[in-house]
């Protein structure tokens, strides 16, 4: 509700610095941390992060394999820094710093429990001589009567689709998301001594969570170490698979060549046919495209490069 005129707005004046100054701030912020950094081994490596994943995945009913992860166009315009064409608006941001608060409430309440706990974990390594990988882990604790120590990845959302497809239901598994489970892999690579990691999901609506459990399988070729997703191993999803995708971009970062996209803003009739065919799609966005309205990938719906991609 907006306030009566004349009268002074908090949330306003906070949505203001939240358009206008707030990233910046945090850019400035992160310069800081990086010059602040001991100097690399190898100045020419680009530094990833794992939030920057992707891979090459096949999907059923006989579609094409298609991308999961960041898009490579959005990682290489971020990484060579230019300014965003659609600024994250104040309640996305807002969105994001409230999945952070929880994910600190759940750490306060681990520690407060009696597990001992070490938090925002850094950690960075060399995978070959052009890339750098550079995170941090949300938590890691040591239960009891356990001589190993466990990862613990907060992830949080709400709506339909975080309740029935992540969390589930009587009718519905819950899956933890692709890219999630893509950022653990490459935590599990760097942090060898930890044995599996676990992904508790928590619905910012309903409070209702639910917990995957990610590891990867014993191998000496990154070929065949696999995620085991609650105790399955997927035989598509490898390191080696995220890391090749990462040369990719690299090379492209290097030599300044623009990537392809690898997601649509807006599906043609023909893909929306497919996919809901496949059961690749809901009701409810098939029943959006029938009414004229433009169905495409959330991945460019909400870029932050999307006009200047797209031109829309």
């Amino acid at each position: 509700m907006s306030p009566a005129q004349g009268q002074f707005s908090p949330t306003a004046f906070i949505d203001n610095y939240l358009r206008h100054q707030y990233h910046v701030d945090e850019a400035r912020e992160r310069a800081e941390r990086y010059a602040a950094r001991p100097p690399r081994e190898n100045p020419d490596a680009i530094r990833f992060w794992p939030s920057q994943a992707s891979i090459v995945l096949p999907q059923p009913g006989g579609l094409p394999t298609r991308v999961f992860g960041n898009c490579h166009r959005k990682s290489y315009w971020a990484l060579l820094g230019e300014a965003p064409s659609n600024p994250v608006e104040p309640k996305g941001t807002r969105k994001m710093l409230a999945g952070g608060v929880l994910e600190d409430q759940e750490s306060d309440l681990a520690e407060k429990a009696g597990l001992k706990v070490e938090r925002q974990v850094k950690f960075e390594y060399q995978m070959g001589p052009e890339v750098l990988v550079s995170g941090k882990v949300d938590l890691i604790v040591w239960p009891p009567d356990v001589m190993h120590r466990v990862g613990v990845e907060y992830k949080s959302g709400y709506g339909y689709y975080f309740s029935q497809q992540v969390i589930g239901n009587s009718k519905h598994v819950g899956k933890p998301k692709v890219e999630n489970v893509l950022q653990v892999m490459l935590y599990l690579d760097a942090l060898r001594d930890i044995p599996y990691f676990v992904m508790p999901y928590i619905d910012r609506g309903e409070m209702d969570w639910k917990e995957h459990i990610v590891s990867l399988s014993a191998a000496s070729n990154m070929i065949h170490r696999l995620a085991i997703i609650n105790g399955m191993p997927n035989q598509d999803m490898n390191l080696a698979a995220i890391y090749r995708r990462y040369r990719q971009l690299a090379e492209y970062v290097a030599t300044k060549t623009l990537p392809d996209r690898d997601y649509e803003l807006q599906y043609d009739s023909a893909k929306v046919d497919r996919l809901h065919s496949a059961g690749l799609l809901s009701k409810s966005k098939y029943e959006k495209h029938q009414q004229g309205k433009v169905v495409g990938d959330w991945e460019c719906a909400y870029c932050p490069f999307r006009a200047k991609c797209w031109g829309k």
